[in-house]
Order: structure tokens, then sequence, then C-alpha cells
């Protein structure tokens, strides 16, 4: 005991230390000629004693999604040469099976096992996690907890999955564990870890025949199947004491009572039915009490496949139930279950039968987990799309309805690579309505370049098809909200303006200036005076009560908007003559007359007080520059000092100094003077460079008489 005590908290040891660096094995082993890992942190850990370990990685040639299974041989290094050496065969022989297999539930392998002197390593399809990791608390991977809907469905595909081995490829697994179940990326559970299966023996036409061995004590526990999961016929002879390996006569049923203990380890927080602690003689002396452990376990159970356990734990073969009756149980006929199972089946199914179904599958979404809608559902959905276009009206109600619930990250990854080709189709028209109706939404869950590079084209394009402008209209304001002005002012204003000039539709014509109102506050400026208002004065059928009350509404919220700023003369010239006439159009009622006439007054008022204030403005700096102009002249005594007397005038010529900005003064002061008749004039004093210095000053002003 002591022994096997060392040898089992050495195995654990080896499989909890810290997560192993590969990059010593990447080198060596040709899997990493084809494949690019993208993280050297393990998805999660799968086979015997949980030695390989799984990494995302991506094709080289393709780019396409895969996992990597790697096992460094390092990690054998504590076992002895014999174990070791015992081990990389058994693992090198359950790779090499699984590959030979081609089925739904059987892990699917992409690229051969390749041994190297460092490591074994292989590449399958990408998988999420190991069902070991799921149940297990202390797996070094997170922990997921699985939905009693993704429980159910997974025992059901395990069901299949073992139909198929037993009947179609004539193996038994002979180990099946959480260690060798393993969930791909879509949330399907499938069948690894064949490291102990058996073959059918008997000859072909002949009923098939298994013969497995008993478990030898000799060999080190991670080189054994699962003891808690094992069959009890795997302990028939008893071999205590003997060091021959013991064969043994199995059916299929051994796999049932395995899947019985799996059933009770997923309701019995990862506890089995009975746990042997690796130890082979208590395996061997409690083999037939398993009903007793059983009866206390049940409670866990849920009600509905209780019954069901209980006959997969019993210790006589015969009595385990066949597959067939397993999976027509009452606990998988719920609903969700049957909707995963309709889905993996499409393919099979004709047209009408497909468009009843996806017409449901709105109502039945809130029943699953995120996890199922994403990785399981919305796959089998884009999928269908490509391959049947005609069901994409039917279908995309059920896309949006996953959409909204999701966050933004997990929309961007898994629902926009199969919505964007959908956002490009053009037939038929329903399926961009549908987009257009939910555009909120969308643009809610939108990154900014997912915004610009798929919804905006989208919209677009809708602008140009009567039958969906309507919509496309209604939509817009919202995708308004979201662009940059240079893409709203290039892309999407002028159709909305060609869309109100030449359209024949009123009311569309009515709806495209009302979202020309609704993204006003998107625009600049320059934008609205250039281009909207001059479109109100250039519209066809402005004596449509409907058209003017648009129009009204447009330069309501133009002039209100602080940020635009119409100038008055603007207002003047082009707005209040564009308005006037549309006031004895005929179509307009009393309370529309008043909206319009009130817009008038409004706008006329701006411009009065506007002007005012200009004018005003205009007299303050005259005022302003008198009073400067007098503070200059004053001199200290108070009086009006006399400007610098010329020594010498011109001949003929009488000069008085005056300020030029006072006309009232220079018109007195000439009165005064002059008995004649007179005329003013600016002297030129051009006669000498000396007459122009001396008279070089703006404020003086030189009278002349001839």
């Amino acid at each position: 005991m002591d022994v096997l005590s060392r040898l089992r908290a050495s195995v654990q040891a080896t499989v909890s230390t810290t997560v192993s660096q590969i990059s010593h094995a990447l080198p060596g082993n040709p899997v990493f000629r084809e494949y690019d890992i993208v993280s050297q942190t393990p998805i999660c850990s799968a086979g015997p004693g949980l030695f390989w370990k799984a990494y995302a990685a991506k094709k080289k040639s393709t780019s396409q999604d895969a996992a990597v299974f790697v096992l460094e041989k390092k990690c054998l290094d504590p076992f002895s040469k014999r174990d070791k050496e015992f081990m990389i065969e058994l693992l090198k022989k359950g790779i090499i099976q699984l590959t030979r297999l081609r089925h739904p539930g059987v892990l699917t392998v992409q690229h051969p096992l390749e041994d190297s002197r460092e490591s074994l390593a292989f590449a399958t399809e990408p998988v999420m996690t190991c069902l070991a990791d799921v149940i297990d608390d202390q797996s070094s991977v997170d922990k997921i907890d699985f939905s009693p809907v993704e429980i159910k469905y997974g025992l059901y595909q395990l069901c299949n999955s073992l139909m198929f081995l037993h009947r179609e490829a004539k193996i038994v697994h002979g180990n099946i564990s959480p260690n060798s179940i393993v969930i791909d990326a879509k949330g399907t559970w499938k069948l690894f870890g064949f490291d102990f299966c058996c073959l059918n023996s008997s000859p072909a036409g002949q009923s098939p025949l298994w013969n497995a061995k008993e478990p030898d004590r000799d060999l080190a526990v991670a080189a054994q199947p699962n003891l808690d999961y094992l069959a009890p016929e795997f302990g028939r002879n008893k071999g205590i004491g003997s060091v021959q390996e013991t064969n043994v006569s199995i059916s299929p049923s051994v796999d049932l009572y395995s899947l019985g203990c799996l059933i009770v380890s997923l309701f019995n927080e990862g506890k089995p039915p009975v746990s042997y602690d690796d130890d082979f003689e208590m395996f061997y002396k409690r083999v037939g009490m398993i009903n007793i452990a059983t009866s206390r376990i049940l409670s866990s159970i849920p009600e509905g496949i209780r019954d069901l356990v209980y006959s997969l734990l019993s210790t006589h073969p015969e009595q385990r139930p066949e597959l067939d009756f397993i999976t027509q149980i009452n606990y998988f006929e719920d609903p969700c279950v049957k909707t995963l199972i309709y889905l993996d089946t499409l393919f099979q199914r004709e047209n009408l039968h497909k468009s009843q179904f996806f017409r449901s599958l709105p109502d039945l979404l809130p029943q699953f987990s995120t996890r199922i809608k994403l990785c399981r559902i919305v796959p089998c959905l884009d999928i269908e799309c490509k391959g049947t276009p005609a069901m994409v009206p039917f279908i995309l109600p059920s896309l949006i309805s996953i959409a909204k619930e999701v966050s933004s990250d997990e929309y961007d990854k898994f629902m926009l690579p199969g919505l964007r080709g959908l956002m490009k189709m053009t037939e038929p028209v329903q399926v961009s309505l549908l987009f257009l109706k939910n555009l909120e939404s969308l643009l809610d869950k939108s990154s900014i370049d997912s915004v610009k590079c798929d919804l905006t084209p989208l919209v677009a394009r809708c602008l140009d098809q009567p039958s969906l402008a309507e919509a496309c209209l209604a939509a817009l304001p919202k995708l308004s909200s979201k662009l940059d002005f240079p893409i709203l002012r290039s892309t999407l204003l002028p159709k909305i303006k060609k869309l109100c000039m030449d359209s024949d539709n009123l009311s569309l014509r009515v709806q495209g200036l009302l979202s020309l109102a609704k993204i006003l506050d998107h625009l600049d400026k320059w934008t609205v005076l250039d281009e909207v208002l001059p479109l109100l004065n250039q519209l066809p059928g402005k004596n449509q009560s409907a058209i003017i009350m648009a129009c009204v509404g447009i330069y309501r919220l133009a002039f209100e908007q602080p940020k635009l700023g119409i100038p008055k003369e603007y207002l003047a010239t082009k707005v209040l003559p564009a308005l006037w006439p549309m006031t004895v159009e005929p179509g307009l009622n009393l309370v529309q007359l008043e909206a319009l006439i009130q817009l008038i007054r409004d706008m006329s008022s701006k411009v009065e007080t506007a002007q005012k204030l200009t004018l005003k403005s205009s007299m303050d700096i005259s005022l302003e520059h008198k009073k400067i102009l007098d503070e200059t002249f004053k001199a200290p005594n108070g009086l009006v000092q006399k400007p610098e007397t010329i020594s010498k005038p011109l001949r003929g010529t009488t000069t008085t100094t005056l300020s030029a900005k006072d006309p009232s003064t220079i018109m007195a002061t000439a009165g005064q003077t002059l008995e004649n008749p007179m005329r003013f004039s600016v002297c030129r004093l051009a006669h000498t460079q000396k007459w122009q210095d001396r008279f070089r000053h703006p404020n003086i002003i030189t009278i002349n008489f001839t």
C-alpha cells in the first residue's frame, strides 16, 4: 500500500505541476512544421494520467483553427524504464486507433501522430475542454459549469457515439471516463482515449467476440484503465497474487457500466459511485458490492434518469439496457435536446420542414445557455445559410435574436463573420429589411470598423432600392450617430438629397426630409448652409402641406441649433424670401400656418436684433474715436490746443487746421473766416518735400482758397 501511495503521489505531482513549456519540443516534432501554436497555455489535459496537453493552434497553410495534442516524454521520467516504454506504446496505440475512426462523435484527427525524441504530437479539430477539467475541482484549467441542457445533449451524443463504436466499428472502448471525453469547439462531446480499446477477434460473419486483459498490478497506475469507472467484469477472475496477465471475455455492456459511473460523477460533484483510490486489491474485493454504494448516491441523480443509472450500474451485464432504449427515455425528450438533435441532421431535411423549424426556433432560444447558442446553434445556422440561401429569411430572426443577447466581443467573434455575408445579400429583400429593422441593436454590438465597413454599405445600398428606402430612412438617424462626419457627408447625404428631389412617392420624400432633420445635429454649419438649406428651395411640389411642414421643421431645427448659427444675412436673403410664399399656399391649415408664421417672426426678430446690434456697435465705435481725438487736442487748462503754426503758407492759400472727425466744427469755422464762396479740399502740398513732411498728419485738414 505504501508503494502504491507513493506512486500515486508521484503521478499526481507530475500531472499537477506548472504548465510545461513546449518550446523545447517544437523544433523536433514534424507536427509543428504545419501548425503554429497560438498559446503555450494548454486548453485542457486528456487521456490516461492526463498526459496529453491540448494547445490551441492554426494550420499554417490554411490558417484554420485546430488543436495540437502534445505529450512531452520527460513527463514520464518519474516512472521506471519499463513503465515508461509501456505507456509510450500504449498512448501511441490509442492515437493510431483514434486516427482510423471517422464519426461525428469521435474526435477528428487532422494530422497523424508524430514521434520525435522529446515528444509525441498530433493535430485534431479545435477543442474546448476535456470532461475531466469540467467535473474535477482540482483541475488546473478554469472550471466550466454545464447547464442541464448541455449535460442531456452531451450524454445523448455519447450514446450515439457508443452505438457507432459497438455496432459498426465492432470496438469496445474499455475506458469510458472523464479523461476520455473531449468537448470540441462547438460543444460536442466526443470519444477520445482509445488506449485500452478491444477489437473484435471473431472471423467475419460470426458473432463478435472481445477479449480484454485484467488490470496489471505490476504496472503503473497511469498505465491502467481508471478503476473507478471499470466494469466488474474486469475483476471476475480476481487474479490476486498472479503475476501473469489474465484475459477476460467482455461485451459492449462494459462501456454502458462506465457510462453509468460517468453520469453519477456528473451529478455527484465529480465523484463516481465507488472510489478505489487506485487500489487493485480493493477493486477485486469490492467488485460485487457496487449495489450497496449505488443506493446511497442515486439521490443526487435527476429523477428522469435515476432508474436508468441504477440499471447501468448493475453487476450483471445482461441486465444493463441497450443503447437504443437509453436514447428513447423521457429524459431525452426535452424540447431543447430535440432542437439540437434536429440541427445535427439539417442536411437530411426538406426545405419545407426546415422553414417550419426555423420559424419556431426564436421561441426556444431563451432556454439555451449562451455557450450553446454561440458554439452549437450559430455554426449550424451559418452553414445552412451558406448552403441554402432560400432559408436565410427564416434563419436570420434567430441570428439577430442571439446577437441582441451576447456581448460585443462575443458578437464580433462568433456572430459577425456569418452575418457579414448576409448583409451583402440583395435578394430576397426580406433579408435587408430585417437588418434595417434591427439596425439599432446591431449598432450597439458593432465596433466602429464594423459600422463603417458592414452596416454603412448596407444602408447606402438600401437607399437606392425603392422598396427598402422608407425603412432605411427610418433607421438612418440611428446609424448617423455612429458615423464619422466625412462618411456621413460623402456617402449618405447625397443619396438622401437625391431621394428627396427625384422620388415620385410623396411619403418617401417627406420621410427623406424628416431624416435630414434628424441628422442635422451630426452635420456642421457649412454643410447645412451649402447643401441642406439650398435643397429646401429647390424641392418640387412645395405646395404640398406635408412638404412645407417638413421644410419648416428643418428650418426651425437649423435656426435653433446653437452650433449652426445661421448668419442674419443668410436669413434675410435666402431663408425668409423662401418662407413667405409658403404662407399663401391653400393646402395649409390654421395650425400649420401659425407654425410657419411664428418661424418667420422668430427669424425676422433675430435679423432685426442682430442688425440693431451691428448699427449700435458702429455708432459706439464712432463716439469712441471722437473721444480719443478730443483727448488728443485738449490743453492742460481745458482749452483746445492750437496746432503747430506753419511758418510760411503757400502763396494764395490760407490754411486752417481742423479735426477731421468733426464735420460741424469744420463748417462753422469756415463760415466765420470766409466771406466769399469757398471750396474745401485737402491740400496736397506736393511742391517740396519740406511741406510734405510738415503736414503729414492724419487728423489735419487744410482748406485751400483760389
